[in-house]
């Protein structure tokens, strides 16, 4: 069968012409299928079992689709017939969790992010080999291919960075979506030293490092520019005061869209197209798609429940917001069929695939609100494997955007803690600056809760958080909840991604070493319910003792420590001022085998 209007990128739903008929291709994670679906029909076609949650799917116009399997570490190849139900063809292992596809030009090359292995794979697609692998940064999650196939441009989604790749080298190059915004605070004035010795009043100015998170997804425009829908961060660090999480210098979370030109290496955000925090921003962006025809980017908005439309023409209008139209629960997806002139979204909470109309909606000036434009068609999908319905509350609430109950300035759970893990930041607080710990998998073992352990309960940590967010608050049976939600997360077999078995058990023995071991603090990689003095306060912290974190996952979580000083576990294992003396002494090939070993757990 041959498709037309395919796309090059990866996404959780993917579109294919064939004939007059367009067919959605859904990567149903929670059913663990590939659904196929009639648009025009209203109906679903086929759903095909996979081995594993797929996280994106990608179609080639010779009616060949690729499904990334983020649990398993694989990738499926499937062939559509004449009746478009696809077989599945064959299935390749890759680097662990693989969460991002793109084609490259031409179709003769498969590009796979894999977010755990830190890897981006190169594939042949006529023999599905594997043509070059090229180590990343963490979290790599979302890849197109550059224009003429010599790149990949590969996003992260923490880190607030986007990889350049050279297909042909595997030379890789970084830019970074953070940049310094300087503010002058109008009719609000400091005063210094003047040229006489005199104290003269001057204007205020305050300075705030922000940083792009929650980057999902990226588009790109007819003339080459790439788009980041992000949450513009301002953690703030360690020097800077707070109220809850974040600097007071500028909001701690707010909606943008990051314009990159991998070319020029520059990078330019919509935060100076307007002034404030808006009602209706995009602070969970998920998904992206370019309507080429209006100049616009679409941006499925995950806890809002709404897709966004944002101008895309140049550095003063870009990232206004010419329309919303409200979707069900949880989009996830979004792809533009150019032909029939509209969008298809996926709404992953609500299992169902809606459709409205592209169009322009001219703005003036700067509304409250953008207009609100109704859907044109819900397509329902019946639920394979339905969650539980209080895990399915939980991800409902730890997804939840401007949900005042759980914070004042709009923020979710999932801003910091992107599928239950962490956002690689360092965050400014009332005790002291505090980096982002991981939940997966750490909260069955992580009593007492909390950098300083002042929590003995995850639900005395949850209503502790909510407050210094400066939330109302949740009741008791959506705490318990939000934990059963967290407690579902599992972490697939495959992340225990070691390298060389001897290199692995040797950094065991270390770390179960009687002498200058690990062990002693962090048993199986739990920690042991102690807080500890290890020389390590900095001077807002309003403690020096801190709680001895589990390592599950710590291969992952950069940075480290409670204030996020060490880049890199090798930093803080060779500083005989860590805490952690007896590692500083250790050979590099004995170094080497410890952090193999912890990369396992």
């Amino acid at each position: 069968m041959v498709l037309e209007g395919t796309a090059d990128v990866g996404a959780t739903v993917a579109l294919g012409r064939s004939g007059a008929r367009l067919r959605a291709f859904v990567a149903d994670e929670d059913g663990r299928a590939l659904r196929i679906v009639d648009v025009d029909g209203g109906h679903e076609l086929a759903a095909v079992p996979l081995d594993g949650a797929p996280s994106a799917v990608v179609a080639s116009r010779e009616g060949r689709l690729y499904v990334a399997l983020a649990d398993t570490s694989r990738v499926v190849v499937l062939d559509l017939g004449d009746d478009a139900v696809p077989v599945v063809r064959c299935s390749v292992p890759v680097a662990p969790e693989p969460t991002g596809l793109a084609l490259a030009p031409g179709g003769e090359h498969l590009l796979v992010a894999s977010r755990w292995g830190h890897a981006l794979g190169v594939w042949r697609t006529a023999d599905l080999a594997l043509e070059r692998s090229v180590e990343l940064p963490r979290d790599p999650y979302a890849v197109m291919a550059g224009d003429e196939g010599r790149e990949a441009w590969v996003l992260h989604l923490v880190g607030g960075r986007l990889s350049v790749v050279d297909l042909a080298s595997g030379s890789v190059r970084e830019l970074a979506l953070g940049w310094d915004v300087v503010r002058r605070h109008l009719g609000e004035f400091t005063f210094a030293p003047g040229p006489g010795g005199s104290w003269e009043p001057r204007p205020m100015i305050s300075v705030a490092h922000r940083v792009a998170g929650s980057t999902h997804a990226l588009a790109r425009t007819a003339d080459g520019r790439v788009l980041v829908p992000a949450a513009l961060m301002t953690p703030g660090g360690s020097a800077s005061p707070a109220f809850g999480y974040g600097s007071l210098a500028s909001p701690p979370a707010s909606g943008g869209l990051v314009v990159v030109d991998p070319h020029a290496r520059s990078a330019w955000t919509s935060e100076g197209a307007r002034a404030g925090r808006r009602d209706d921003e995009c602070l969970l962006p998920r998904a992206a798609a370019v309507d080429t025809a209006h100049d616009l980017v679409l941006v499925a908005c995950l806890g809002a429940d709404l897709v966004a439309a944002y101008d895309t023409t140049g550095p003063f209008a870009h990232g206004l917001q010419h329309y919303a139209v409200p979707v069900p629960a949880g989009p996830t997806g979004i792809a533009v069929d150019t032909v029939g002139a509209r969008a298809v979204v996926w709404s992953q909470f609500e299992l169902a695939l809606c459709v409205f109309a592209l169009r322009h909606v001219p703005i003036m000036g700067m509304p409250a609100v953008a207009p609100r434009l109704p859907l044109a068609r819900r397509i329902d999908l019946a639920p394979r494997a339905p969650l539980a319905p209080e895990v399915a509350l939980g991800r409902s609430l730890f997804h939840a955007a401007d949900d005042r109950r759980l914070a004042d300035d709009g923020r979710a759970c999932a801003s910091c803690h992107p599928g239950g893990r962490d956002d690689g930041l360092t965050w400014s607080t009332v005790d002291g600056p505090r980096q982002t710990p991981v939940l997966l998998a750490r909260l069955r073992e992580g009593a007492p809760f909390g950098w300083d352990g002042g929590s003995p309960t995850l639900d005395a940590h949850l209503a502790r958080t909510l407050t210094r967010l400066g939330g109302t608050g949740l009741g008791a049976p959506e705490r318990a909840a939000l934990a059963a939600y967290l407690d579902s997360l599992s972490v697939a077999p495959s992340w225990s991604h070691g390298g060389d078995a001897t290199r692995v058990a040797r950094g065991r023995e270390l770390y179960e070493a009687r002498d200058g071991g690990c062990v002693g603090c962090h048993r199986d990689g739990a920690g042991d319910g102690k807080s500890h003095d290890v020389g390590s306060r900095s001077p807002r912290d309003a403690t020096g003792s801190f709680d001895t974190p589990s390592l599950r996952g710590v291969s992952r979580s950069a940075p480290y420590f409670h204030d996020g000083r060490y880049p890199t576990l090798g930093a803080m294992l060779t500083d005989p001022a860590s805490g952690m003396a007896p590692t500083a002494r250790l050979p590099a090939d004995d170094l080497d085998a410890l952090l193999a070993y912890l990369g396992t757990l």
